[in-house]
């Protein structure tokens, strides 16, 4: 008999523990794999979810930005702050990036374009371009330039022509704290450039607004698709029209007329020579040579507005024809008019309707528009001129010398305001002062001047001076006989002021600015008035302010 082991009644059931643990260990071998599997799984889900929200972020169009304000004002429902009442935005001349001068034509008209744009968008008030110029080498500090435009918003960015592509970067900054409230870049070809400039003035509207309306625009014809060359010549031509010197005056005409005939359907293209033609239009030419350019003008602004009646430089262009040719006030104020309606921010035909109404003795609603032709183009010297010469027109002499001053500090080569400026002087009593705008007894500062300045020497007891002064003004040529005729008309020398202008109005009619001008009430009291501006059409005859006792 064998000896008994005595463990040996304990192995049945350290075998059944053996078992037990080979498989526990077996279900978490297979766990932990079905865990592994399991994980690799939900990541590759997760992987290819992520993958499909990021081709969706890519393929879908940005989300529409909120709207911006002004600091402290009231939010929006989501949170947001909304911008309140109207915004007045300023377009700062755009950065070059191509680094050649050659391409500044390009981008000063993508700026150009991108200001028109923007002045169509309903609750904006669009700052003149031809304000914003001025920055466009060493800018100062955005807070300073927002305050010198009075401008709430301001845009700068950059643009870049490659080939056929362009690319612009814009950025929206509040003029207050400097800071940049949104920002985006567009590339697109140079085919769809017009309609890249749409694109990035809906943008900066939406961030403003929130929402964009369009201004309607009744009677306007379906986009007219134009070449790119053709883009390029009309941009070149506006370049040069903005430089405003004789050469580049020539220079616009001769790019206006060459984006015509490669397209005689261009709208934009017949404005540019209306405008040229305008502009070159000066006093220095004879009447014949005004009359042509003008003519000129007329029949492109005409053209323009066939094509295309949605165009406010179109019908101001026109009706600047109208009202300093053909001297027909209700028709021409009705151009204008029409203008403002499309474009509230086109500071000419603002500027152009106040010195119509100034004519018709509308004094305060004249003054309405002046200031609005102000605001938008603050730093355009003519602005301020406008506005002078319709305080100067209401007898409201003090302002208008800080009007006329102003535009002489801007742009101190401007004979008209020079002359409104030495006649407000002698009117309100400062004849003295007037002198110093005079110079040397001479024609040459131009006919106007020079009886201003007779009259200011008059009144400020310089005989002498007078005297020298007279002698100049008889040296006009071709004729001094209208010079002299006023120059008597406003110092009282009936006797020989009126045979001349009995003259002039039996040759033709009298000039406007008789029946206007301060410097001649006292003329206007006179019982011979009444005759003499019968002769002047019905619908060209100005109705000044009521006259000042005597």
């Amino acid at each position: 008999m064998p000896d008994l082991d005595p463990t040996a009644t304990d192995r049945p059931a350290t075998d059944a523990k053996k078992k037990r643990k080979q498989a526990e260990k077996a279900r978490g071998v297979w766990i932990s794999f079905a865990g592994r599997i399991v994980a690799q799984i939900v990541g590759a889900v997760a992987s290819v979810v992520l993958g499909i929200m990021v081709l969706q972020r890519y393929q879908q169009p940005a989300p529409t930005p909120p709207p911006v304000a002004a600091p402290g004002a009231p939010a929006t429902a989501s949170g947001a702050p909304r911008r309140s009442g109207p915004a007045t935005i300023a377009v700062l001349p755009l950065g070059n990036l191509s680094g050649s001068p050659a391409q500044d034509y390009f981008v000063e008209g993508m700026a150009e374009a991108l200001t028109a744009s923007l002045a169509q968008v309903e609750g904006l008030r669009v700052i003149s371009r031809t304000s914003t110029m001025r920055y466009k080498t060493s800018p100062p500090p955005i807070p300073e330039i927002a305050k010198a435009l009075g401008a709430d918003l301001l845009v700068e960015g950059s643009v870049l022509l490659a080939g056929n592509d362009v690319r612009i970067t814009a950025q929206l900054i509040d003029g207050v704290t400097d800071e940049h409230l949104w920002a985006q870049s567009y590339t697109r070809t140079l085919k769809d450039v017009i309609r890249l400039q749409d694109e990035v003035a809906t943008a900066i509207a939406t961030a403003i607004r929130g929402t964009v309306s369009r201004r309607p625009v009744p009677g306007a014809v379906s986009d007219h698709v134009v070449e790119a060359a053709t883009y390029d010549l009309y941009l070149r031509g506006r370049h040069a029209w903005f430089e405003r010197t004789p050469a580049s005056m020539k220079a616009a005409l001769d790019y206006f007329q060459q984006a015509v005939d490669r397209d005689p359907l261009f709208a934009l293209a017949h404005v540019g020579l209306a405008d040229a033609y305008a502009l070159q239009a000066s006093p220095g030419m004879s009447l014949d040579q005004v009359r042509l350019h003008m003519d000129k003008a007329r029949a492109s602004a005409i053209r323009a507005l066939d094509l295309n009646p949605s165009l406010a430089e179109a019908h101001t262009a026109l009706g600047g024809v109208i009202f300093f040719g053909d001297r027909d006030l209700d028709d021409a104020a009705m151009k204008f008019r029409r203008a403002i309606e499309i474009n509230p921010s086109y500071p000419v035909a603002h500027e152009w309707l106040g010195l119509l109404l100034s004519e018709q003795g509308r004094i305060d609603e004249a003054l309405e528009h002046a200031d609005i032709a102000v605001t938008l183009d603050p730093h355009e010297a003519t602005m301020h001129q406008a506005r002078g010469q319709v305080l100067y027109t209401g007898r409201r002499y003090a302002a208008a010398i800080d009007s006329l001053e102003k535009a002489l500090e801007l742009t101190p080569a401007l004979p008209l305001a020079r002359t409104v400026l030495v006649k407000a002087l002698t009117l309100d009593g400062k004849a003295p002062a007037a002198l110093t705008h005079c110079g040397l007894p001479a024609p040459a500062p131009g006919p106007d001047l020079a009886v201003a300045c007779l009259v200011a020497a008059t009144r400020a007891g310089r005989g002498g001076e007078a005297a020298a002064r007279r002698t100049a003004l008889e040296a006009v040529r071709p004729a001094p006989g209208p010079s002299l005729a006023q120059a008597d008309a406003a110092l009282g020398r009936f006797a020989e002021a009126l045979p001349r202008l009995e003259r002039m109005a039996a040759r033709g009619g009298l000039p406007p600015v008789l029946a206007t001008d301060p410097l001649f009430d006292d003329l206007r009291r006179q019982p011979q008035w009444k005759a003499l501006a019968a002769t002047m059409a019905p619908r060209a005859r100005p109705q000044p302010p009521a006259l000042p006792p005597s």
